[in-house]
């Protein structure tokens, strides 16, 4: 007899809201990789720039132009497929490799939705989510578990919860930042509206997930959903597509047999008396996607410091617009030791601004332009030197503070991912 986990995860169930995020999947998919041509992405942001910031767990080198058009064309067909549900297992793997090449070439435009749309595609590729609603025809079909539905919820969950949990923090709770900051940019400023719209935000992203998931409060959820997104969607102007992909999402949560406008799906024809026996190496890799997702977010706990500030645990864990930043000051410098000489460096002249915008976000890429920057002046003919960096930024409404100290050596400085880089000052 099946345990209730068994139930949960191994039961046969109606394919079409799987199918129906398919496609809504596909859509967007589609949609961001048009707006990576529509921004320049591989002229502007990869060609362009004498450097890429790596991520040091997988350090991805930019093949030529010409393939890298190819790859990115071949990435935007294969969204088609994914809607179409045509060839769909060999589209989303196509689509997954290609996303996530161009998503890790560069730390510059990490953006939180594309690491939600890369999660989705790795978890769809073991999804028979054209099952339903598709032009592809197979031979053998795979049914659709409970497991291929609860795993993308969790997804989703997770998203919501953690960027929750992010914002339990003096400034966003305190002071309402970035909230407090974003109004006055928009000049619709009170305090009482910050206030509202924090403490709403807070418990909203808490709670939903749960809220979603019980079906007395999932109507109401819903609503908030919308509501929530779409304010989202007038209060930050670089989020993109990702309020609308989250609503759309909805259709997840939602039982066939709870709107009458779906209860004809509910007819759907799929065997669900055949029993499926549940399977360990499922279970395990479930387990372990679970573990990573829940763990990646509360990293930064075992790091000293004030995540927002240092960068170090803040990629990755849902740490979303909880924070603004401006740069006052920006200079690095090349110091020849043998000539006794100073080389002020044009960084203009080596990375876009983008690039440098995102520097004071995670002073690492701070570090990974110093340790460029020694290489460039040992292949100028400067073999001795030392890399230092001026770099003034106002976070929040502080006043401006360096991030590091102006004396520190940068080209001696290496980071390390599991403990504080003291190399990086403290927020007072």
């Amino acid at each position: 007899m099946k345990s209730r986990i068994d139930k949960l995860l191994f039961d046969r169930i109606n394919p079409i809201l799987i199918a129906v995020f398919r496609i809504v999947f596909g859509v967007f998919a589609f949609l961001e990789i048009l707006y990576f041509y529509k921004t320049h992405l591989i002229e502007d942001y990869i060609i362009q720039p004498k450097v890429l910031f790596n991520y040091s767990f997988l350090p991805l080198a930019p093949f030529s132009e010409g393939v890298l058009d190819l790859m990115l064309g071949i990435t935007l067909i294969s969204t088609i497929f994914i809607m179409i549900g045509k060839y769909y297992r060999a589209a989303i793997i196509t689509f997954f490799i290609g996303f996530t090449y161009f998503f890790l070439l560069d730390k510059s435009y990490y953006n939180n939705h594309l690491y939600l749309l890369s999660l989705i595609a790795f978890l769809m590729i073991f999804i028979p989510a054209d099952n339903a609603l598709s032009l592809g025809k197979k031979d053998k079909i795979k049914p659709t578990l409970g497991w291929h539905l609860r795993i993308l919820q969790f997804q989703l969950i997770v998203v919501y919860f953690f960027g929750g949990l992010a914002k339990i923090n003096g400034d966003w709770l305190t002071f309402y930042e970035p909230l407090t900051t974003i109004l006055k940019s928009n000049t619709i400023h009170s305090e009482v509206l910050a206030m509202f719209l924090a403490y709403t935000g807070l418990l909203f992203d808490l709670c939903i997930g749960f809220f979603l998931l019980m079906k007395r409060t999932r109507l109401y959820a819903v609503i908030m959903v919308l509501l929530f997104n779409i304010t989202n969607h007038f209060l930050f102007d670089d989020i993109n597509i990702f309020p609308f992909f989250m609503m759309a999402s909805l259709v997840l949560f939602f039982e066939l047999n709870e709107f009458s406008f779906l209860s004809k799906f509910n007819k759907f024809k799929y065997d669900k008396e055949n029993t499926v026996v549940p399977s360990k190496l499922v279970l395990f890799g479930l387990s372990a996607f679970v573990l990573i997702q829940i763990l990646m977010p509360l990293r930064h706990y075992a790091i000293p410091g004030n995540v927002d500030w240092n960068g170090e645990g803040q990629r990755f864990s849902w740490r979303m617009k909880i924070q603004t930043r401006s740069i006052k000051e920006c200079e690095f410098a090349i110091f020849d030791l043998d000539k006794k000489t100073i080389y002020p460096v044009e960084i203009n002249q080596h990375i876009h601004n983008i690039q440098k915008e995102q520097m004071i976000y995670h002073p690492k890429m701070i570090l990974d332009f110093a340790h460029y920057l020694k290489e460039y002046a040992r292949e100028n003919r400067i073999p001795n030197t030392m890399i230092k960096a001026k770099i003034k930024v106002k976070f929040n409404q502080r006043e401006s503070v360096e991030i590091i100290s102006p004396e520190i050596d940068l080209s001696k400085e290496e980071w390390n991912s599991f403990t504080h880089n003291e190399w990086i000052k403290p927020l007072e």
